[in-house]
């Protein structure tokens, strides 16, 4: 399979059913598509910005599968790379990989509108590049001030003993 932008957005819905974030780097953040839900709301100043919609009606018709596809990968009954495999046949995707698809353009253009509004450019590369990898091991993790890193912990502690 090619990297093309309905395979990205795949991997982002599948990112987005598990509740996780999906966070690359993209090489050319101004020529992403972005999209919108309703073609009548009032989105401000993203309304030039935020000219394709998606359509909800394959998320709906697919929803109990794809409920199901994220259980499977969630309890790893089923590894990532064959259910890629599986969504595409002879390069071309399924009904249900377009279902999530659509669904996962919304997690892309958050992620895309986050990274443009963020302080991120403003960094290095090099910090860049860390916040994509191991964060934790990153200068930028370690010049936080100690408290700033001990509430992170404190969170994600209480975070953890919510979700058992």
């Amino acid at each position: 399979m090619t990297d093309t932008g309905a395979y990205t957005d795949v991997v982002f819905g599948l990112f987005r059913l598990l509740d996780y974030r999906f966070s690359p780097r993209i090489a050319d953040v101004g020529g992403t598509r972005y999209w919108r839900a309703d073609p009548t709301a009032d989105y401000g100043a993203l309304n030039g910005v935020a000219r394709h919609r998606i359509n909800t009606r394959p998320i709906a018709a697919h929803w109990d599968a794809m409920l199901r596809l994220a259980g499977s990968l969630k309890l790893g009954v089923v590894q990532a790379t064959s259910i890629m495999r599986t969504l595409q046949i002879s390069d071309r995707p399924t009904k249900l990989a377009q279902a999530v698809a659509e669904f996962g353009r919304i997690g892309k253009t958050i992620h895309c509108l986050t990274y443009i509004d963020s302080d991120l450019p403003t960094l290095s590369p090099h910090s860049l590049l860390s916040l994509s990898g191991n964060f934790f091991a990153s200068p930028l993790w370690r010049s936080l001030p100690l408290e700033a890193r001990v509430d992170y912990w404190a969170g994600e502690k209480e975070r953890d003993e919510s979700e058992s």
